[in-house]
């Protein structure tokens, strides 16, 4: 943090400059709030592959909560299930196996957490006007999927780190692509995804100016009202299901979160099921969100039919959060 309410952002091992631009498009182009972009300071230094080593931009702060915490203020958890939390937490504590297993066997049975949404019309409805502005963008073409200017697109999707793709010259050379990153131990998969992505190949999407990183801690809010969306680094011209599978994918087993989105359904009502469906599967295979045993063998989305989640994410579910107090 900077005085003067000013932020100094680092890239580090990556130019400073997409960031800047896509947060300063966003601003030109829509009502979105977002910082103010002052100035961008570029090193000279490379690499050894050639790739920017740091870059700064200078940009005004946005005050505000994280939508994260707005909805834990507003969450409810049954007594019942946060007397089970508060045994969980000390059985993990003692290393007691005979207790967890039997606190686990209770799961089931167990309420769980509300949402209590009784202010949240206001802040509902700006998400909703400014993710229809933000997709409202013309394209400066009707199927390439690249970031803006041309310039490759950052992604963090299955990856421990931030990487580059494309830029594609067709939307379905994207989608190939996504296709063809999944792992080489998942042949017995090939033929289930293969059956998932029918669809979704055969299907001409529009192409969307997107955030691709929406998750709940890049959004910010202030008495009610959406105050602000930050950290575009990864924002670019994708197919116009991509914002909504990537902030699926930033809430696995985070019912409280999934009930904001599902009641505020910026997309609409049960929007991209076919495409959620096959990314849900990629996921299981793809990079660090690969699993490998068994268990991802089962590639049913847990949003799309009923499931019980994994044991280790069944206190996030109680919780409501995407962390567990473990």
């Amino acid at each position: 943090m900077l005085p003067f309410d000013l932020v100094l952002k680092s890239a580090q091992d990556a130019s400073a400059w997409p960031e800047a631009n896509n947060t300063r498009f966003v601003a030109q182009n829509t009502s979105i709030p977002v910082p103010h972009v002052f100035d961008v300071v570029q090193s000279a230094e490379t690499t050894c592959d050639g790739k920017p080593r740091e870059g700064y931009f200078v940009m005004s702060r946005i005050h505000g909560v994280s939508l994260r915490q707005w909805i834990s203020n507003r969450a409810i958890i049954h007594p019942e299930s946060a007397l089970f939390l508060d045994q969980l937490d000390a059985c993990l504590a003692s290393g007691n196996k005979d207790d967890f297993a039997a606190l686990q066997a209770q799961f089931p049975s167990l309420p769980r957490p509300t949402l209590d949404l009784s202010d949240g019309a206001q802040l509902i409805e700006d998400f909703r006007r400014a993710l229809t502005e933000l997709r409202s963008i013309p394209p400066p073409h009707p199927d390439v999927v690249s970031g803006l200017h041309n310039r490759p697109l950052s992604s963090t999707r299955c990856t421990i780190g931030p990487h580059e793709l494309g830029r594609f010259d067709s939307q379905l050379a994207f989608k190939n692509m996504i296709l063809d990153h999944v792992g080489v131990l998942f042949e017995n998969r090939i033929s289930a995804f293969r059956r998932l992505a029918e669809p979704v190949l055969a299907k001409h999407h529009r192409i969307c100016f997107t955030h691709a990183d929406l998750h709940a801690g890049n959004i910010l809010v202030r008495d009610g009202r959406l105050a602000g969306v930050i950290d575009w680094e990864h924002s670019g011209w994708y197919p116009e299901y991509w914002e909504y599978t990537m902030i699926e994918y930033h809430m696995p087993n985070q019912p409280l979160l999934q009930n904001f989105w599902d009641t505020a359904h910026p997309f609409g009502e049960n929007p991209y099921t076919e495409e959620l469906a096959l990314e849900w599967a990629l996921w299981r295979s793809t990079g660090d969100r690969s699993v490998v045993d068994a268990r991802g063998d089962d590639l049913r989305c847990q949003r799309l039919v009923l499931c019980e989640p994994a044991p280790l994410a069944q206190a996030n579910v109680l919780r409501g959060s995407e962390k567990a107090r473990m």
